[in-house]
């Protein structure tokens, strides 16, 4: 399990604020008064340091499991990503450009 994600985060579900604890499958809907000071999800994740690619990543750790990738919050795993598809697009054009000479004839 990610260390770099916040111990809970809210998302909105059917219209109602509900947490998510890290590690747990599903969500925790609310019983206490105390929600009733929030507008939103995104003002409880505001208001707590939650990041929109933590609450992601816990959502998809509350749906999927909390070891896939989409779980992970990691600048590094992040980065690593940017990298991986920034080498490819580089092959890809590498590819295209090769190919635009081999069909040019010169007379």
């Amino acid at each position: 399990m990610d260390k770099k994600l916040p111990w809970f985060c809210a998302v909105d579900v059917e219209g109602e604020i509900c947490l998510i604890m890290k590690g747990q499958m599903g969500y925790i809907e609310h019983t206490a008064d105390y929600w009733d000071s929030y507008e939103s999800a995104a003002e409880w994740n505001d208001v707590h340091n939650v990041n929109d690619e933590q609450q992601q990543c816990m959502v998809a750790g509350s749906m999927f499991g909390w070891d896939v990738p989409a779980a992970i919050y990691s600048a590094e795993y992040l980065q690593e990503v940017e990298k991986k598809q920034y080498e490819e697009e580089q092959l890809r054009a590498e590819a295209h450009h090769a190919n635009s000479f081999s069909h040019r004839h010169d007379y």
